[in-house]
């Protein structure tokens, strides 16, 4: 297991509170003050042997703050093998210091058989989106006629 700090925005990734500053002032505050505490993490992988034991999973929700691609990684096995969709929330700018770009997790979910479905946007400001909820259907369980 690995220990992160956290903070208020839950996220295992520092905030770029210069970013924060610029959109979001209140989140900005409130994340200057914060206090930082460590927890305990494991590997999706991990988790899925110990707990499910080969079952299927319909919907694979993810709302991790800017650390989707390691929770990603870290359960890529059992993700590909066992799970249908997967819907996660993504930010477009780098509200995260160290996290990996949208872009990145895009193309790592086509090399594992994964395929961009619908997104939702969730925030923006003014004309720019800033994140949008993502849904990714898994080839394996889906006829791409």
């Amino acid at each position: 297991m690995i220990t992160f700090p956290y903070s208020p925005t839950n996220s295992l990734l520092e905030a770029n509170l210069n970013l924060y500053k610029k959109f979001d002032d209140g989140l900005f505050m409130t994340l200057s003050k914060n206090k930082k505490i460590n927890v305990k993490v494991i590997k999706f992988d991990d988790f899925y042997k110990k707990n499910l034991n080969n079952k299927i999973i319909d919907i694979f929700k993810i709302d991790t703050q800017g650390f989707e691609y390691s929770v990603i990684n870290g359960g890529i096995n059992s993700i590909r093998e066992k799970t249908k969709l997967l819907y996660f929330e993504i930010q477009y700018l780098p509200f995260y210091k160290n996290a990996t770009p949208f872009y990145k997790l895009f193309e790592y979910l086509y090399k594992n058989n994964f395929y961009f479905y619908s997104w939702i946007p969730t925030s923006k400001k003014k004309y720019q989106i800033l994140e949008s909820d993502v849904i990714f259907f898994n080839k394996k369980y889906f006829d791409m006629a």
